[in-house]
């Protein structure tokens, strides 16, 4: 979670201040028009936080509003008002509110935490018009209803109990995070092939590099520009080899790590999710599990630098043999031989890198 000041930080910084590009998903999204204050909260989420800024303290809180003795120590806290709370003072606050989620502070925190967790699946979301518990899903317009709003806005409309709902969808999650998984796994795979293919390529030009250099010192100075020319422009393409393959495993880790959140955020709601939320959430879960169904290319592709080795090598063949009569340098035959029939590339199926690291 971002807060609020964050966010309006991200917004300034775009070009007309009304959008935000999420620093987790990269994904721009338009700033509301009453700000960033209104950006769609996941109301999981901010009752985890909540309860964890609740419980994890290292000072032992005092009630807020004891008017008896000023350093009563607080054994309650209400995530709604915000405030600690003595035994008389949560008495006296349960007389006027109801339905307001209260969090133990025994100084045990691993306990007071468990206790916090299992109050989350059973706090109640009320309608932000009518102030009445969410309990009807409007199947036509996939929105959680009281049973105002139902009558009002939603009669006639197909609709079912929040909570069957909400299991529906916990069923999807479940497999939107199987599907996840199986991604997590590929791309692990392709960022370990990736790395193999990347260590081998740039031994395969550092070795092309000391056998260039070899014959260089073995024949005339003549040629001996002409060799460091090639040496160079090996290099070159090394370089700019290795920073795609680089920018590529930039890209499969970016990916890896934004599925793990996604997942971790899944699996939370999917745990602890109220059901009104989990019932709101089927336009995103339809959309990650088509998403995620799909199984992505990872391979990338090392063909224009094996043509680049094999051009470099003609022409220093030719060269060598227009200028003096001396036998095919080793160098260019392996590499010749190396990008003929025999030659095998990291992956089968040849494919341009992808467009973020083409440049």
């Amino acid at each position: 979670m971002y807060c609020c000041g964050c966010l309006d930080k991200l917004a300034i910084k775009e070009s007309d201040g009304n959008k935000v590009k999420c620093p987790e998903c990269r994904q721009v999204h338009v700033v509301p028009e009453k700000g960033v204050e209104d950006f769609k909260v996941s109301f999981t989420t901010k009752t985890l936080v909540e309860i964890f800024t609740a419980v994890d303290t290292e000072n032992t809180p005092r009630c807020e509003r004891c008017r008896v003795q000023k350093d009563t120590n607080a054994v309650f806290k209400c995530l709604e008002c915000n405030k600690a709370f003595c035994k008389s003072c949560m008495n006296n606050h349960d007389e006027f509110i109801t339905g307001h989620t209260i969090v133990d502070l025994t100084g045990n925190e691993s306990h007071d935490m468990r206790r916090a967790l299992e109050t989350v699946k059973d706090r109640t979301i009320n309608c932000s018009k009518h102030n009445i518990p969410l309990q009807i899903y409007c199947k036509i317009d996939r929105c959680a209803l009281c049973a105002t709003c139902y009558v009002i806005d939603h009669s006639g409309h197909d609709c079912m109990d929040i909570n069957q709902a909400a299991q529906a969808n916990v069923k999807q999650i479940g497999e939107v995070l199987i599907h996840g998984h199986n991604l997590l796994k590929h791309y692990e795979a392709a960022i370990h092939d990736t790395h193999e293919t990347k260590d081998a390529m740039e031994t395969k030009m550092d070795n092309a590099v000391d056998e260039l250099t070899n014959d260089m010192n073995a024949t005339i100075q003549h040629i001996r520009d002409t060799y460091t020319h090639d040496i160079n422009t090996i290099q070159t393409n090394k370089d700019t080899c290795t920073k795609q393959t680089i920018a590529h495993l930039g890209f499969l880790e970016l990916q890896k790590s934004l599925i793990e959140s996604t997942m971790n955020q899944l699996s939370t709601v999917k745990e602890y999710g109220h059901s009104a939320e989990l019932a709101n959430m089927t336009p995103e879960i339809d959309s990650k599990l088509e998403i995620w169904k799909s199984v992505p290319d990872l391979r990338f592709d090392y063909t224009d630098l094996d043509n680049v080795l094999r051009r470099q090598a003609q022409k220093a063949l030719k060269l060598e043999w227009q200028t003096l009569d001396l036998k095919e340098p080793k160098v260019e035959k392996e590499v010749e031989e190396d990008t003929d029939a025999d030659y095998v590339n990291p992956y089968e199926t040849p494919q341009k890198p992808p467009d973020h690291i083409s440049g």
